[in-house]
C-alpha cells in the first residue's frame, strides 16, 4: 500500500473516531450539566478527560495540530474540575459546547477534504486558551506550557490490553495508540458502509436470479405438460383399428409414442431437481440477505444523536424548560433509513420547542409543570417502523393556520385534521417573526419530502391544550420492498405495500360524479377515483365500462386515500429497489425501479406524490364512461293555439320531422308549461284567450328559466303594426298563415335551434 492510500484510509479511521468523541462529549456534557450525583459526576468527568485526550492523541497521529491543540486546553480545563480546582457553571458549559462544535465543523471539513484555515476552531482555540488562562490565574494555578502528564486511560469493563508482540508494530489501521483493546465478550470489525451497500445490493441480485430461475422452472413445466398434452392427442389418434397393411406405420406411431413418453419423464425429474434446486437456492440467499440486513441493523437511539442537545439550545435561547426522552432506543433500523430520518427527527423536536412548547411562566398559567417533555419513540408495525415526536405544549393553533392560508389564497378546509395538515406545505409557517428556528418558511415540508423519499409518510395528530404529536411511518428497510405490481397503459409499475390499504373490484353502479369528480361508493364515505395512467400522464384514459367489473388500488398517505383505476394486478413480490442513477432527474412519481424476472423493469411510485397530484386535478372528470351510444335527445317543442285543428296539424308536422312535441291549449297553459319544463322552442298562435301570442312571448322573456327560449309564432295577421308588436314582445320569427308553408317552417326552426 502506497503513502497516499495509507493516509487516506487512515484519515478516514480518523473521522469515524473524531465523531465518536464529539457525541461522547455531548451526551457527558449534557448528562452532566444536570447536576448528578457525585458518583455519576465523577464518572462523567473522568468521561470527558478520556474523550479530550483520546482524541488528542488521534489528532496527533495524523498531523491535524489545531485539534491537537484544542484538545490539550480541553483537558486542562476538565483536569481542574476533576481536581476540583474549577466549579462547573454556566460559563464552563457554553465554552465546552462550543468547542464540541467547533471540532465537529473542523471534522466535516476534513471529510470534504478543506483546510481549516477559516474553520471557526481556529477563532474559538485563542479564546479557550485565555478562558483556561484566566481560571487558572484567578485562582492561582501554574498553567502548563509543554506537554502535560501523561495519565492512566481507564479501560472500560470487559476489556484487556493485547501488546504487540516483540518486534512488532500496530498498523495504523489498527489504531492510533500502540495498544489494541479487545472485548472479552465479543469483538468487532469496523466495514465501511459502502461495503455493506454493495453486499446489499449483490444480495438484490441474488433475488432477482432465483426468481429468473422460478421463471425457467415454469416454463419447463409447461413445456412437460404440452408434451404430454401431444401424447394423449396422438394416443386417441392412432387407437382405432388398422388396416394389416397399416402395421408397418403402427409400429412407427408407437415407437414415436414411447419417445414423447420417454421425453415426458426426462423433463418430468428435470423440472423436480430445477424446483429442488431453486429451493436450495432461495434458503441460501434468503441466509446471506439476512445477514447482511442484520449487519447494516443498527438502533434507532443512533438517529437521535445530537436531539438531546438541540432541546437544550433552542430552549435556552428561547428562555424554555424542556427535557427530552428517548423511547425504544434499542428498536433495530436499516442504516440508510436511519440516515435519511436524522435530519427530520431533528428539525420536528427543534420545531417542538420553538412552535410547541409554552414559555414556564404560560405553563404555570395552564396548570402545566414548567419544565416541558418531548418524547421521541420508535415502535416496529410489521415491515415499518412508526416514529413518533410527542410535545405536552399548547397543541395546534388551527385558527393561525387557517388566517395563513387565506393569506396565500389557499382553500381553507373544513375539516380540522386535513387543516392541520396544511403545514407540510411548502413555504408555510406561522411564525409570527424570523428566528434561527423558524419562520423562514423552510418548514415541515422539508421533513415529509425528506420521509417521503424513503417511501414513508408523515402526519400530526394533536389536542389543544395538551399537546402535538408527529408520527413518521418508514420501512424497516429501503433497498428490498415488498410491492403491489399494477398495468396501466400498457406499462408495469410498483407499489409499495405499506401505502396499499386494499385492492377493490368495482363496477360501474359503484361510480358516481361528485362536484364534477369522480368517486367510489363503497363502504364508507365516497372515494376519489382516478386513473392511474392519466395520473402519471400518458395519453391514455382509462375508461369506466358498465358491463365489466374494474381494478382500483386505494392508496393511503398522511390521512390521505385515493382510488387508482388500473387495468391489471400482476403480482406481489419481494423487489430489489434500483435507482434511476444521475443522468435521469427525479422524477415526481417515480422513487426507484426494479428488474423483473421477465427482464422487463417496472418503475417504482411514490404513492404519497400520486395522491396530491390527484387530489389537485381539480373539477376535470378524472375517468370516461364507456357506454353503449344513445340516440341523441330529440328537441322538444311546444305547440300553442286554441284551435284543436290547428294543433294538430302543426303537431303532425313537427313530429314527422322528428321532434318530440307537447300543445298547450292557450296562452296562460303555455306560460306554465314553459317556466315547469323543459323546451327547447315554442310554436305559438297569436289570437288567444287568458294570453294572447303577444303577451305569452313578453312574459316569457320576464321569467329566468324561459327568458332565452325561442318563439315562432304564426299568426293570421299580417300587417307591419302586428309584426313590429311581436318584434316588441320578444319573438324570434313571424310566419303568416295565408302563405303557410311547412318547409319554411322547418327551415326557420332548424336555424333557430
Amino acid at each position: 500500500m502506497d503513502k497516499r492510500e495509507l493516509t487516506k484510509r487512515l484519515m478516514t479511521t480518523y473521522l469515524d473516531e473524531l465523531d465518536e468523541h464529539v457525541r461522547t462529549l455531548n451526551r457527558d456534557l449534557l448528562a452532566l450539566e444536570k447536576d448528578p450525583a457525585a458518583e455519576q459526576r465523577e464518572k462523567l468527568i473522568q468521561s470527558l478527560f478520556r474523550a479530550a485526550h483520546s482524541l488528542k492523541g488521534a489528532s496527533r497521529a495524523v498531523d491535524i495540530e489545531l485539534i491537537e491543540q484544542v484538545c490539550h486546553v480541553l483537558e486542562d480545563l476538565l483536569a481542574s474540575v476533576r481536581d476540583s480546582h474549577r466549579a462547573l457553571g454556566s460559563d464552563l458549559f457554553a465554552m465546552l459546547f462550543k468547542a464540541a462544535d467547533a471540532i465537529e465543523e473542523a471534522g466535516m471539513r476534513l471529510r470534504e477534504e478543506q483546510t481549516l484555515d477559516e474553520a471557526p476552531l481556529v477563532q474559538l482555540l485563542p479564546v479557550l486558551k485565555e478562558f483556561e488562562r484566566g481560571a487558572a490565574a484567578g485562582l492561582g494555578i501554574d498553567v502548563p506550557v509543554g506537554e502535560p502528564a501523561t495519565t492512566a486511560r481507564t479501560l472500560p469493563p470487559d476489556t484487556a490490553v493485547v501488546e504487540p508482540p516483540a518486534g512488532q508494530t500496530v498498523k495504523p489501521e489498527q489504531g492510533v495508540v500502540p495498544r489494541q483493546f479487545v472485548s472479552s465478550a465479543k469483538t468487532t470489525v469496523r466495514v465501511a458502509a459502502e461495503k455493506l451497500d454493495s453486499l446489499l445490493a449483490q444480495a438484490g441480485e441474488l433475488l432477482v436470479a432465483r426468481q429468473r430461475l422460478e421463471l425457467r422452472v415454469d416454463e419447463l413445466e409447461s413445456l412437460r405438460d404440452a408434451v404430454a398434452t401431444w401424447r394423449r392427442q396422438w394416443r386417441r389418434r392412432t387407437s382405432a383399428p388398422l388396416e394389416p397393411s397399416s402395421m408397418e406405420a403402427t409400429d412407427a406411431h408407437e415407437s414415436l409414442l414411447q419417445t414423447a413418453l420417454l421425453f415426458e419423464r426426462e423433463l418430468d425429474h428435470l423440472v423436480s431437481r430445477a424446483r429442488d434446486d431453486v429451493q436450495y437456492l432461495g434458503q441460501v440467499g434468503s441466509a446471506i440477505e439476512d445477514d447482511v440486513h442484520r449487519a447494516r441493523m443498527l438502533p434507532f437511539a443512533q438517529a437521535c444523536d445530537g436531539l438531546e442537545r438541540a432541546v437544550r439550545d433552542v430552549a435556552e435561547s428561547s428562555g424554555k424548560r424542556v427535557q427530552l426522552e428517548l423511547r425504544g432506543g434499542d428498536v433495530q433500523v436499516d442504516r440508510s433509513v436511519l440516515e435519511g430520518a436524522k435530519d427530520p427527527l431533528l428539525h420536528l423536536v427543534r420545531n417542538s420547542v420553538d412552535h410547541g412548547v409554552e414559555l414556564p411562566s404560560q405553563r404555570r398559567e395552564a396548570g402545566k409543570s414548567e419544565q416541558a417533555t418531548i418524547v421521541v419513540a420508535a415502535v416496529l408495525r410489521g415491515a415499518n417502523v412508526e416514529i413518533s415526536v410527542r410535545d405536552d405544549g399548547c397543541g395546534l393553533d388551527l385558527a393561525r393556520i387557517a388566517a395563513r392560508a387565506r393569506q396565500q389564497d389557499m382553500d381553507v378546509p373544513q375539516d380540522p385534521a386535513e387543516l392541520a395538515r396544511l403545514i407540510f406545505l411548502p413555504a408555510f409557517s406561522t411564525a409570527t417573526e424570523i428566528t434561527g428556528v423558524s419562520g423562514r418558511g423552510v418548514g415541515l415540508d422539508v421533513v415529509r419530502s425528506q420521509i417521503e423519499h424513503l417511501h414513508g409518510t408523515v402526519d400530526v395528530a394533536f389536542q389543544p391544550g395538551v399537546g402535538t404529536e408527529f408520527i413518521l411511518t418508514v420501512p424497516l428497510t429501503l433497498t428490498t420492498i415488498r410491492a403491489i405490481l399494477v398495468k396501466a397503459a400498457g406499462q408495469t409499475f410498483a407499489f409499495p405495500t405499506n401505502n396499499v390499504e386494499r385492492i377493490v373490484r368495482f363496477d360501474a353502479s359503484q361510480h358516481a360524479t361528485i362536484g364534477g369528480r369522480s368517486v367510489l361508493l363503497l363502504d364508507e364515505s365516497p372515494l376519489s377515483l382516478t386513473g392511474l395512467a392519466r395520473t402519471l400522464g400518458f395519453a391514455q384514459q382509462w375508461t369506466l365500462d358498465p358491463a365489466a367489473k374494474m381494478l382500483a388500488v386505494i392508496l393511503k398517505s398522511g390521512g390521505q386515500r385515493v382510488a387508482f383505476a388500473v387495468d391489471e394486478i400482476t403480482a406481489e413480490a419481494e423487489l430489489t429497489v434500483k435507482s434511476l442513477g444521475p443522468r435521469v432527474r427525479r422524477l415526481l412519481h417515480v422513487s426507484g425501479a426494479t428488474l423483473l424476472p421477465t427482464g422487463d423493469i417496472a418503475l417504482v411510485l411514490n404513492s404519497a406524490n400520486l395522491i396530491r397530484t390527484a387530489a389537485g386535478t381539480g373539477g376535470r372528470l378524472t375517468v370516461a364512461v364507456k357506454e353503449t351510444p344513445a340516440a341523441p335527445r330529440k328537441k322538444r317543442l311546444l305547440v300553442v293555439d286554441d284551435s284543436v285543428t290547428s294543433r294538430t296539424l302543426l303537431r303532425s308536422i313537427l313530429e314527422a320531422a322528428g321532434y318530440d312535441v307537447a300543445v298547450a291549449a292557450d296562452g296562460r297553459q303555455a306560460l306554465d308549461m314553459a317556466t315547469n319544463r323543459l323546451f327547447d322552442l315554442i310554436v305559438s298562435d297569436v289570437d288567444m284567450p287568458r294570453l294572447n301570442g303577444f303577451e305569452l312571448t313578453a312574459a316569457l322573456r320576464q321569467t329566468s328559466t324561459a327568458q332565452q327560449l325561442p318563439v315562432v309564432l304564426v299568426t293570421a295577421r299580417g300587417g307591419n303594426d302586428d309584426r313590429t308588436l311581436g318584434v316588441q314582445a320578444g319573438a324570434n320569427a313571424y310566419i303568416i298563415k295565408s302563405g303557410f308553408d311547412q318547409t319554411e317552417l322547418l327551415n326557420v326552426i332548424s336555424e333557430l335551434l
